[in-house]
């Protein structure tokens, strides 16, 4: 989209998202996932270089800085 955000409306929710385009546009991004399933997302977007289309996140990596936190330490013993 040439638009910096767009609009979405689902069933038994609405959504507003930035673009792909709004994304190169900022300097610093600040992500925070939350929950163990997240951490695999995590990886992905630091470790593969997937199609946008695949994986919306990949994204992210478009700005000139991207902090990602998450509150998953790992397993439990």
């Amino acid at each position: 989209s040439s638009e910096l955000v767009v609009g979405y409306r689902g069933k038994d929710f609405e959504r507003i998202t930035m673009t792909l385009r709004s994304l190169e546009l900022l300097d610093e991004v600040v992500v925070y996932m939350r929950g163990k399933q997240k951490w695999e997302v995590i990886s992905q977007i630091s470790k593969q270089n997937l199609p946008f289309d695949k994986q919306p996140s990949q994204a992210l990596k478009k700005s000139k800085r991207l902090i990602v936190y998450n509150d998953y330490m790992g397993e439990t013993k």
